[in-house]
């Protein structure tokens, strides 16, 4: 029964993809898992809550951006915001402690063979990176510096009907500078570019 529901699903996805139609500008927002690399003291913050309460963190990430074809229908251009948080919380579900690390910055995304939206892409970016701990569901917040980031990016894209839709998937890994420690994150991405 679940085979085939998967390949009923299946073929209704493949059966509304379409060519993607080139926009005057598009708005990208994914959601994903992420796998944080954090320096030694930050990591024992974490670790230390984590073993205090008897449970495992959980790590995400979001990412969003603007973006506006440059020079080609395969090449765009945008700002975006990027983040990757470590969070324990409690047998209650109440976040005990979080370690957001952040950026906003320039974006580039080149689509291999098809125009914006459609197959292989690589992304690269570049922008201010930020930190900060999280204590008791925001009620503290503590600043961990700032610095600069670095984003290299594969991903693929496939537009849906109405040729104004496209479903995104990326890998990314970004690397962190900040007050001479380096913070690193893996991301699996899942989300929409319109």
């Amino acid at each position: 029964m679940k085979n085939n529901i998967l390949i009923i699903l299946s073929v209704l996805l493949y059966s509304s993809v379409s060519q993607a139609e080139t926009e005057s500008w598009y708005f990208n927002a994914s959601i994903g898992l992420a796998n944080k690399h954090n320096p030694y003291s930050v990591e024992q913050v974490i670790s230390s809550a984590e073993n205090t309460y008897g449970v495992s963190r959980v790590s995400i990430s979001v990412d969003y951006g603007f973006y506006w074809p440059v020079f080609s229908e395969s090449l765009i251009l945008g700002v975006v915001s990027n983040a990757s948080v470590d969070s324990v919380q409690d047998n209650n579900f109440n976040e005990v402690v979080a370690h957001d690390l952040k950026y906003r910055g320039i974006s580039v995304i080149k689509f291999i063979e098809n125009t914006v939206g459609e197959g292989l892409f690589v992304r690269g970016d570049v922008g201010q990176a930020s930190a900060k701990y999280r204590y008791s569901g925001n009620a503290f917040e503590a600043g961990d510096g700032s610095g600069s980031a670095t984003l290299i990016g594969v991903g693929y894209g496939k537009p849906l009907t109405g040729n104004r839709t496209r479903i995104i998937f990326s890998f990314n890994t970004i690397r962190s500078s900040i007050d001479s420690r380096e913070f690193n994150s893996n991301q699996f991405m899942a989300g929409v570019m319109w």
